[in-house]
């Protein structure tokens, strides 16, 4: 006979993955909608340091995303940040997986475990991600201080500047703050002198290829943020 306790744990998984399985359709069409592949769900039972959590494991399988140059860290961050917004509160923690992912080498697993803390305080930022999208897609070089140290030869120069936001616009469109891998935070800089947020994304253009990072000042009151590029 099976044990109580797992059929009991068992039956509650399912009860659970039902009643949250409106909430899920959403984030779930949205990752679909941006990297293809098949999705599944549902809620599972962890312990740390001898207490149990609840966690939501979310798995895609099948995707294509590495043939167009996304990183899995970025698929990873946005599973994390559209579940995230519609988890309960018990949901502490939740793992992704990415298998049966297509490479030269045959196929690969990537697998992380985020907790809805962290992904939470992305979702919080979003809004200053859509303040400097939102000056990039004006052209408005003014707003954009460029950032320029050893590592970052090139930004918005006059040379470059036209192909550089034709690039940086056709990422927008497509995949929007999905191709950014999550919130670094850094004390002391050289250049600001404060604590700032890195953002690093790889840019996809049809014309050009090149890194992208977005850093935030979170003392500044308009979120202002500056934009480099490296080539």
């Amino acid at each position: 006979m099976k044990n109580p306790l797992i059929l009991i744990l068992t039956i509650s998984i399912f009860i659970y993955s039902c009643n949250n399985y409106e909430n899920y359709k959403a984030p779930a069409n949205v990752i679909i909608q941006n990297y293809g592949g098949e999705l599944a769900y549902g809620a599972g039972v962890g312990v740390s340091n001898g207490n149990k959590y609840d966690y939501l494991s979310v798995e895609l399988s099948k995707s294509l995303f590495l043939q167009y140059g996304i990183l899995p860290g970025n698929v990873i961050t946005h599973i994390a940040t559209e579940f995230a917004k519609v988890t309960p509160h018990n949901i502490k923690e939740i793992h992704i997986e990415l298998v049966d992912i297509p490479t030269d080498n045959g196929t690969r697993v990537f697998s992380e475990k985020i907790s809805i803390e962290e992904a939470k305080l992305i979702i919080s930022k979003e809004n200053i991600l859509h303040n400097c999208f939102d000056k990039i897609a004006l052209n408005n070089i003014t707003e954009l201080t460029p950032f320029l140290t050893e590592d970052y030869k090139t930004s918005f120069i006059e040379k470059d500047g036209e192909l550089a936001i034709k690039g940086i616009n056709e990422m927008i469109g497509q995949y929007k703050g999905s191709m950014f891998r999550g919130y670094d935070f850094m004390g002391n800089d050289s250049i600001l002198g404060k604590d700032f947020i890195l953002l690093n994304g790889l840019m996809l253009g049809s014309k050009v290829n090149a890194e992208l990072s977005i850093i935030i000042d979170p003392e500044k009151p308009d979120n202002e943020c500056i934009v480099a590029l490296r080539y």
